[in-house]
């Protein structure tokens, strides 16, 4: 891999079933002057790419030039991938082992912080699996 960059590698989940589970379909690249988002509609196989129809949003992002407040965006963001990282939490302490992709979510909620998200063309509508109470309903739903 390239000098100094963070690589996020895939811990698949063993399921007794085949459909309705949660997987994000992203990426984030840093690169020296911002950050860009990628969000996939397809999954990151090569036949949805070659025989299925699909789409990609990106946007790139600079650094903030002031450190301020958060955008709805960035607040969506990070928020996600906090609650990506509590339930990867989860899984290593019930498997009592170590998720490999935890070191690199946090390096990634330390990071996006610095980025300045208040030009986002989209609003971002995330879900998590999971049951949620209070006010985690309206953000993920019941």
């Amino acid at each position: 891999g390239a000098s100094g960059m963070t690589v996020m590698s895939c811990v698949p989940e063993v399921l007794g079933f085949p459909y309705g589970t949660h997987h994000s379909k992203y990426v984030v690249a840093f690169y020296e002057a911002g950050v860009r988002i990628a969000i996939f509609t397809q999954n990151l196989i090569e036949r949805d790419w070659s025989v299925k129809t699909g789409a990609v949003w990106v946007q790139d992002f600079p650094l903030k030039r002031t450190p301020g407040s958060a955008s709805a965006f960035e607040a969506s963001l990070v928020s996600y991938f906090r609650e990506f990282q509590d339930r990867l939490s989860e899984q290593e302490r019930r498997r009592r082992n170590s998720a490999p992709n935890i070191p690199a979510l946090r390096d990634l909620l330390r990071r996006l912080p610095e980025y300045d998200f208040s030009s986002a063309a989209a609003h971002l509508v995330a879900s998590a699996p999971g049951r949620f109470t209070g006010g985690d309903v309206p953000r993920w739903g019941a």
